[in-house]
């Protein structure tokens, strides 16, 4: 596009009132600049006028009808074309749809799984962990065995059990 095309299309949008009132001052000063873009603008105003002058054919009936027949035909063959393309691209969108939420599903529970089994060896071995400093002092596994057999621990056991 040349430089002559934009600064008619500008004119054109100014002598139509188009041009915000920043812009409409921008062509006024270029206007006041340039001796050759207020010529030009002239000769468009003057070819405006003549476009008045012109008389307004009027459409026939039968030109409407045809008019309105080719959009209504056009308006169905785009209609046909989407049912022909909606089923399939629906049924793709929903597989898509199900496999999404089915991985996003799995994923949780996946990392769920990963994430929570360092607290849930810790609760198995809670008991250990709780009395670790009692085995400390003990040196053999049996001397313990014999102490939980005479239920020395029972108490600390009912009351961690009473607790929520």
């Amino acid at each position: 596009m040349s430089d002559e095309t934009i600064i008619d299309d500008e004119l054109v949008a100014y002598l139509d009132g188009e041009l915000d009132e920043k812009r409409s001052v921008e062509v006024e000063q270029f206007l006041r600049e340039r001796p050759e873009a207020r010529e030009r603008l002239a000769k468009l105003q003057r070819t405006w006028d003549l476009l008045d002058t012109l008389p307004r054919p009027e459409a026939t009936n039968s030109f409407t009808r045809s008019t309105i027949e080719m959009v209504v035909d056009d308006a169905k063959r785009e209609l046909r074309k989407s049912k022909r393309k909606g089923p399939f691209w629906s049924t793709v969108i929903a597989a898509a749809s199900v496999v999404a939420v089915l991985g996003i599903g799995v994923g949780y529970f996946v990392v769920n799984h990963y994430q929570n089994q360092p607290t849930r060896e810790l609760i198995q071995d809670l008991d250990v962990i709780e009395n670790f400093d009692k085995y400390l002092v003990v040196d053999d596994v049996e001397f313990i065995k014999l102490m939980v057999d005479a239920e020395l621990f029972v108490e600390e056991a009912e009351l961690a059990q009473q607790k929520p």
